[in-house]
């Protein structure tokens, strides 16, 4: 499970839907996103597989919603304690991972500003959390919710 983490800060870089235990809410999310953003969900499990952050304005923009909607970014912010909250009950009872990811989570929240532009702060955090998260050996992919 330490290898499908779920961090909604993209926080994810990415989904991983094998093997990945998901909310009922966290699935609603995707979906509703999926939907709005016209993804195809080859396309997302390819891009989840691949551990790669979108690069169209549809997969940003369905990126920054899920964040959004999960309610780890609001107002161009970090919701900080929304994200260590979501970690901390993915990752219950792995408390080494838990406080990895919580640095994950702080370094990102007072490293990236909003770039501003549509959906362009989602996919910026995705790309912290990747790099951070590879420094500190989180196993990909991380995302979270």
């Amino acid at each position: 499970m330490e290898g499908k983490i779920v961090l909604l800060l993209a926080i994810a870089a990415a989904v991983t839907v094998s093997g990945l235990e998901l909310s009922e809410r966290a699935k609603e999310i995707i979906v509703e996103c999926k939907n709005l953003h016209n993804i195809e969900l080859p396309k997302l499990l390819e891009a989840v597989e691949k551990h790669s952050l979108p690069t169209t304005e549809n997969g940003k923009c369905f990126m920054e919603c899920v964040m959004t909607k999960g309610g780890v970014i609001s107002g161009g912010q970090v919701v900080v304690e929304k994200a260590h909250q979501l970690a901390s009950k993915k990752l219950a009872g792995k408390p080494e991972m838990k406080e990895k990811v919580y640095q994950v989570i702080d370094k990102c929240a007072s490293e990236v500003s909003n770039p501003g532009g549509n959906c362009e702060f989602g996919p910026a955090l995705g790309a912290c959390a990747l790099k951070y998260g590879r420094e500190l050996g989180i196993p990909a992919p991380i995302m979270a919710f």
